[in-house]
């Protein structure tokens, strides 16, 4: 009976994704932009394959209007496939970081997320906020912002979502343009007794000594911090 459920679930999840990819290229189409081709091979192995899609990486400048089209394709058909999304160097700014999230609001089923040089600003990080927060719904456990250029307004901004959340695990924010100023909001994500923080990536900032020494006396009180 097991295997006989297993096989409808794999079968419908079939189903969906390539009703997902005739949305996404319905709505490419309709916006004349074109389909990505790291996706195209994506879902064509997942054709020949008879399998869904659970990892998607694009590392091509597609802008926000690409990764627009292809958020809310996945939202309209509710994918629920896609555990780990990446985005390296897609020129997606802060519309595409609030389209991912529409998503995620709407299914919650991202357990690592990555914006990785994808000049978002400090308006991003808020809506990144709002699935970090600890009332959300979802179970993500990784979250990498490296080389985009929010400084201290963004990290407060992200610290205000993380405030009592126990789910996050890795949290990377290389190269962020983050100066001791943002020490408050860096303290108040370490000193969280609800947290599950166990990594966090802060190289290429510029904290200084004023910075870290306001820092090293939390990393004792973190309840669950290893690495920073």
């Amino acid at each position: 009976m097991s295997g006989s459920k297993g096989g409808k679930k794999t079968a419908e999840y079939e189903e969906l994704t390539e009703k997902l990819y005739r949305l996404y290229k319905k709505k490419c189409n309709d916006e004349s932009v074109p389909i990505v081709k790291s996706l195209e091979e994506k879902f064509n192995e997942a054709r020949e394959n008879t399998t869904d899609i659970r990892e998607i990486y694009i590392w091509d400048e597609v802008g926000f209007i690409g990764v627009r089209m292809l958020l809310d394709a996945m939202r309209e058909v509710e994918y629920p496939c896609v555990h780990f999304l990446r985005f390296w160097r897609s020129n997606c700014e802060d519309e595409g970081v609030r389209a991912v999230i529409q998503f995620m609001e709407h299914c919650p089923t991202i357990k690592s997320l990555e914006f990785m040089g994808c000049n978002i600003t400090a308006l991003g990080c808020e809506f990144l906020g709002r699935v970090i927060r600890p009332e959300a719904k979802g179970h993500l456990k990784e979250l990498k912002l490296d080389h985009n250029v929010f400084g201290n307004e963004g990290i407060k901004a992200l610290a205000e979502g993380l405030r009592g959340n126990s789910k996050l695990e890795a949290l990377s924010l290389s190269y962020c343009g983050i100066d001791h100023q943002a020490s408050d909001s860096i303290t108040e994500i370490l000193a969280s007794k609800f947290s599950a923080l166990k990594r966090l990536n802060l190289q290429g900032n510029r904290l200084g000594n004023e910075g870290i020494k306001a820092i090293f006396p939390f990393l004792a009180l973190s309840p669950s911090i290893e690495t920073l």
